[in-house]
């Protein structure tokens, strides 16, 4: 009787054992279910930001614009770069020829009297002078 009762227990003690181990199996699937899902979503989200990003450089290859568009857009891009919190800006070498850009229109605006007549000493036409 007594080595009944001793094989019952050890049964009941493997069945309990088990019982715990198959729980404890399905929750690691479960978890890990869970994780390989929100990486899934993850990967799709990034996708989905490289595709608009990919469509967003055709529209504007297609639309062929001029030199001054490229040249404003990359100043905004500067102006929102500036405005973060980095402690250093690094500044592209295709913005290094706005400096001379700006220049050039500003001895155009200088040479040039207000009617846009050219005056060859630089000065501008004064009316009624």
């Amino acid at each position: 009787m007594i080595l009944y009762v001793a094989l019952s227990a050890i049964a009941a003690l493997a069945i309990g054992v088990i019982g715990t181990i198959i729980v404890q199996r399905n929750m690691a699937r479960s978890r890990a279910k869970a994780i390989i899902e929100e990486a899934e979503a993850e990967a799709e989200a990034i996708l989905k930001v490289q595709q608009a990003t990919a469509d967003a450089i055709r529209l504007i290859n297609e639309a062929a614009p001029g030199q001054g568009v490229l040249t404003i857009k990359a100043l905004e891009a500067f102006q929102a770069a500036a405005n973060g919190k980095a402690t250093k800006i690094i500044i592209p070498s295709e913005l290094q020829g706005i400096a001379g850009l700006a220049s050039r229109r500003q001895d155009r605006l200088r040479h040039r009297g207000p009617q846009g007549h050219h005056h060859q000493d630089g000065a501008q036409a004064i009316k009624g002078a």
